[in-house]
């Protein structure tokens, strides 16, 4: 039921080449058509139409929406064998496409093509016009095409057409619905569909530093390096599991180093490790619990935050974990520390200073100027910010929709927008940008299955994309160098 990759370089088929579960092609009926590169709107056939017995059904193994006879979802004519057949079913058609894996984590789609092994559509025969939409948009020349069919017999034959890559979204998944209007009783199938993707720009080779939290209680926690490409898994240290779900691991900027807390003795203390696993040093050294490093740009500095008050306060210390002054001394809330800005002059952290839930907050590097950025009563919490390496923008996660998003936003608060806005939760971003100035950003989703995986995206949300999926409910954190 899932899609495979075909011979051809960036083409993925969906559904089985089987003529509608009735027998096998006498060639492959792709051939002559084009299956990757078309531009918007161009049509190209595949080899002649194969005639076929009727009827049919679909078996446990196709894939959803193929080797099913439809006929339109408002149904009163009955014009072909495949109209009257008992396990018709009313349409939409409604197939999905996912086209991730074609997709580089931080490229753009230059060219979209869609092939369609088309069966029995019959418009110029039986006058009920076909309906195709994209996305949810009728897309005019893939309903053109399809009403210019005609395929009694009934005969299937494959053709693919170029999609506008406007019409895509940025979850890298596909919606083709299609519909028979009129009285709908002209009856049609789908045998297989293909993909062929063409992109460009930049494939990124940033390495992020990320912990596994232990979710459960006999699975281990760990602290890992992995390719912003999925590639090159690698384990630094085992960490033991922490009772408040684990916090981010933070790159020095040089990123010969790595930053992180953990209860080796049974206590939070900050730690610092080479990034080949190697010279693991322990920063702080108190009886209260140290907890979520974050370097300053130039590497002398390192935030974070301590109950060794009498709250949660955020406090400064030099590399080495020596000279620690707190910097926020608020004893009737707790704050927790995101990141320095680019230039090293502000802070942006997690505050309760203006009741509960949690809000964005920004301050000065020495702890003045204390702002609320993100000032609500709704029960929803915003928090885990992170500055765009140009600093002109604030990366962040919110639950201001119901669920998990990573939105975007001025450092002064305004101009919110929301960047993944999928039913999923997502959580822990991390942003950098190329050489060429464009952003990144990777994050970790929580799966409906209650799995957590690492997906990467442009830095305005779209191209989506898995990279890491390793069927685990352990808390995956995330960070990666700006630049």
């Amino acid at each position: 039921m899932s899609a495979e990759l075909s011979l051809a370089d960036g083409v993925l088929i969906f559904g089985d080449k089987d003529v509608l579960g009735t027998g096998s092609y006498s060639q492959d009926p792709t051939t002559g058509a084009t299956l990757s590169g078309l531009q918007t709107g161009q049509v190209t056939f595949g080899a002649p139409a194969t005639y076929h017995s009727y009827p049919f059904d679909p078996d446990p193994t196709d894939y959803p929406g193929t080797d099913q006879i439809f006929t339109g979802s408002n149904q009163t004519g009955f014009h072909d064998g495949y109209s009257v057949y008992a396990n018709r079913a009313r349409g939409p058609q409604v197939i999905t496409l996912d086209y991730s894996s074609l997709i580089p984590a931080g490229s753009q789609i230059d060219t979209f093509t869609l092939g369609i092994a088309a069966d029995d559509f019959q418009f110029p025969v039986w006058r009920q016009p076909f309906v195709a939409s994209i996305n949810g948009t009728i897309n005019a020349a893939l309903k053109s095409t399809l009403n210019s069919l005609v395929q009694t017999g009934p005969q299937v034959q494959f053709f693919s057409i170029g999609l506008d890559p406007a019409s895509l979204n940025a979850s890298n998944v596909l919606t083709l619905t299609i519909d028979n209007s009129g009285d709908g009783g002209d009856g049609w199938a789908v045998d297989f569909l293909t993909v062929g993707v063409q992109t460009s720009g930049r494939v990124c080779q940033k390495k992020l530093a990320m912990m596994e939290n232990a979710y459960f209680a006999g699975s281990e926690a760990g602290l890992y390096t992995i390719n912003a490409d999925g590639s090159g898994l690698t384990k630094l240290l085992s960490v033991p599991p922490s009772p408040h779900g684990g916090s981010i691991p933070r790159w020095s900027p040089d990123e010969t180093k790595i930053a992180f807390d953990a209860e080796f003795g049974g206590n939070d203390e900050i730690y610092v490790i080479n990034q080949d696993g190697t010279g693991l040093q322990q920063l702080t050294f108190d009886p209260a619990g140290d907890r979520d490093p974050v370097w300053s740009p130039d590497g002398t500095k390192i935030v974070f935050d301590s109950n060794r008050g009498m709250s949660q306060d955020l406090f400064v210390m030099n590399a080495d974990g020596s000279n620690i002054a707190n910097l926020t001394n608020s004893p009737n809330s707790d704050e927790y520390a995101d990141d320095w800005s680019p230039d090293g002059t502000q802070i942006v952290f997690d505050s309760y200073a203006s009741g509960l839930p949690q809000d964005l907050w920004i301050m000065n590097a020495d702890g003045s100027g204390q702002t609320d950025l993100t000032p609500h009563t709704e029960g929803y919490a915003d928090g885990g910010g992170r500055w765009s390496p140009d600093g002109t923008k604030l990366i962040f996660g919110s639950s201001r929709i119901g669920n998990g998003d990573i939105f975007m936003m001025n450092p002064n608060g305004t101009a919110v927008t929301d960047l993944t806005n999928r039913p999923a939760y997502d959580y822990s971003d991390t942003v950098w940008s190329h050489p060429d100035g464009v952003i990144e950003i990777a994050f970790t989703r929580r799966l409906q299955d209650g799995t957590n995986g690492v997906y990467t995206m442009n830095g305005n949300g779209t191209n989506q994309r898995a990279i890491f999926l390793p069927n685990t409910q352990d808390n995956l954190l995330l960070d990666a160098r700006r630049r």
